[in-house]
This record gives structure tokens, C-alpha cells and sequence, in this order.
């Protein structure tokens, strides 16, 4: 026979104080002064010098793990650094088919030239006043002509961000396509002169690879998998190995590529569930290596964390 106990065990000191009092020794026990460390290889968090993150007071019991959930990443600053040279390879691939893709769109917008209405023009301009490009084809008179269009998009002024250049023509091509002479503008085009031709490319450009284009939209601080880089290549047709052939006769060598560490950042705070990444408070992102994919832009990458969560800080810097 059973009996029940006369007592309950003894509680903890620490359970006998006000809860107040209990959050702050948990945020005391959690804090380091340089915060937590992002792993890019392992995906996980370390301390300043390299070491476990010390977490076991919550395991004691459930009641202080449930009141422990989230300490740690709201009491300390995770630092990300670039990807290091392990994805070095994926990096430079990577690059390489986002400048083969910038290269193909400049192509079909100087295909369908005759589609670049005023109105096009004039809708682009009032989303990106003072684009140097974006004025200048608005100037032109419409239908403008293909040479006009063709010198406007390949000629683009040098001040010109190379990443603004290329949302214009990804903002563009949506526009162009839904005109009614789009696909007879590039058809005509095959026709009059065989067929488009980039004397950059080792075989033909048809018009069915070039509309598959307008299907294409990398996400410039993704890190794609091997899959998707395979997805990419057969649209652009010119080699890996062709372009560092450019790139060593007019440079004199190639440099090493690298993910950015905002990359690493972004890509762990996905990861996290909705509720871990909520505590997340402070982010110190370390840019120290040449990055790929237009990397002007990252930053916007984290705008969904932002508006996720309004008291997140993000601090950047830059040392190349």
C-alpha cells in the first residue's frame, strides 16, 4: 500500500526568489562580453574563443528551462564573419552564372527594343528617380529603336552600381514581355539576323532559352545548392572555364570569391524557429573578403527580419 508523502521536497533557493530577480541571474549567467560567434561551417554559435556554449543551469528542472527560453540570445551580440574558403568554389560559380545572367537580360532587352514604351520608361522612373540609365532612355523618342536601346543598356555609365543596373533590368523585362510585340520583335530579330549571337558565348542563343530568363530570379544573398546551380547553367551557355579565360587576359589573375557574411546571417536566422528568432537583439556582421553577387544588396535580405521584429540592430562593417 501506497502512502502519500507528509511533505513536498525542499524548493530551490533560486525558485524562492521573485521572478524579477531570477531573470536577471539568468541573463548574468548567460552573458559574455563579446557575445556568441557564428560557426559558417558548423551553422552553430560558440563563444568568443572558440569555445561550447555553457547552457546547463537550464536543463535542472522545467520550470527553469521554460523561464530560461531565449536568455541567451537576448543578452548577447552574435557576430558573423564571411564564408570562409570552403564554399570558395560554389562562390565563384555562383558569380559567374549571376554575371552570365546579367550579360543574357541586357541581350533580350535589346531584342524586344521596339516594347520599350514611354510608359515602361516612365513607370521604372517614378520607382528609381535618378537612375543615370533610366533617365537617359527616357529621353528617348518612342518607339525608341533597337540600336538606341541597345546602346543605352550595354553603355551604361560607369558611376552606376552594377547591382542597380541589373534590378533595372530584371524591373524591366516583366514590363517588356507582357506587350503584345514582344515575342515578334525577338522573332523578327532571329530572322533578319539569324538568330541573337553573343560572340562572349560558345553557342547560339535561341528565343525559348532567352524567355526561360524571365523565369530565372537568383536571390543575391542566397547560397544556393548544387541543384540549383545546375538548374541555372544550362541557360547560360557560356563556361566557367570560358570567362576566367577573359578574366586572366585582362586582369592578369583571378581572385578568390567568398559568400558574404551577411549571407551566413541571413541564412541562420532562417533557420531559426519563429520563436528563437525572435529573441535574437543584436547582430554584428564582419565583411572582410571580396564577396560576390552584387553585394551592395544583401542588406536587403534582412528586411524581412527587420520587419519581423522592430527592435532587432543589425551593425555592419566593412574591412577589405
Amino acid at each position: 500500500m501506497f502512502t502519500r508523502p507528509t511533505s513536498m521536497p525542499p524548493q530551490s533557493p533560486l525558485l524562492q526568489l521573485p521572478r524579477e530577480i531570477r531573470d536577471e541571474i539568468y541573463a548574468y549567467y548567460v552573458y559574455t562580453e563579446d557575445g556568441y560567434h557564428h560557426s559558417p561551417i558548423t551553422g552553430k554559435l560558440h563563444t568568443a574563443d572558440n569555445q561550447p556554449i555553457d547552457l546547463s543551469l537550464m536543463y535542472t528542472c522545467r520550470l527553469i528551462a521554460s523561464e530560461f527560453s531565449g536568455v541567451a540570445l537576448r543578452h548577447n551580440r552574435i557576430t558573423f564573419t564571411t564564408i570562409p574558403q570552403d564554399e570558395s568554389r560554389k562562390a565563384e560559380r555562383f558569380s559567374h552564372l549571376l554575371e552570365e545572367h546579367k550579360r543574357a537580360l541586357m541581350q533580350l532587352v535589346a531584342l524586344a527594343a521596339p516594347c520599350v514604351t514611354p510608359r515602361i520608361l516612365e513607370t521604372l522612373r517614378v520607382d528609381r528617380s535618378g537612375h543615370v540609365l533610366l533617365d537617359g532612355l527616357v529621353k528617348l523618342d518612342a518607339p525608341a529603336s533597337r540600336a538606341e536601346i541597345q546602346n543605352g543598356i550595354f553603355d551604361y555609365s560607369d558611376d552606376e552600381l552594377e547591382s542597380t543596373h541589373y534590378q533595372l533590368l530584371q524591373d524591366m523585362l516583366p514590363l517588356i514581355s507582357a506587350e503584345p510585340g514582344f515575342h515578334r520583335s525577338i522573332a523578327e530579330q532571329e530572322r533578319d539576323q539569324g538568330g541573337p549571337k553573343d560572340s562572349s558565348r560558345s553557342t547560339r542563343v535561341t528565343e525559348s532559352s532567352l524567355l526561360e530568363l524571365l523565369e530565372l530570379k537568383p536571390v543575391l544573398w542566397s547560397i544556393p545548392s548544387e541543384d540549383e546551380l545546375t538548374t541555372m547553367s544550362p541557360l547560360l551557355p557560356r563556361t566557367i572555364e570560358e570567362s576566367r579565360g577573359i578574366e586572366a587576359s585582362s586582369e592578369g589573375h583571378r581572385l578568390k570569391l567568398f559568400f558574404l557574411a551577411t549571407t551566413a546571417a541571413i541564412r541562420f536566422l532562417t533557420r531559426l524557429t519563429d520563436h528563437s528568432r525572435s529573441q535574437v537583439r543584436h547582430i554584428l556582421i564582419l565583411e572582410d573578403r571580396i564577396s560576390i553577387g552584387f553585394p551592395e544588396q544583401h542588406a536587403q535580405g534582412l528586411v524581412p527580419f527587420f520587419k519581423e521584429k522592430s527592435n532587432l540592430t543589425v551593425e555592419r562593417r566593412v574591412n577589405i
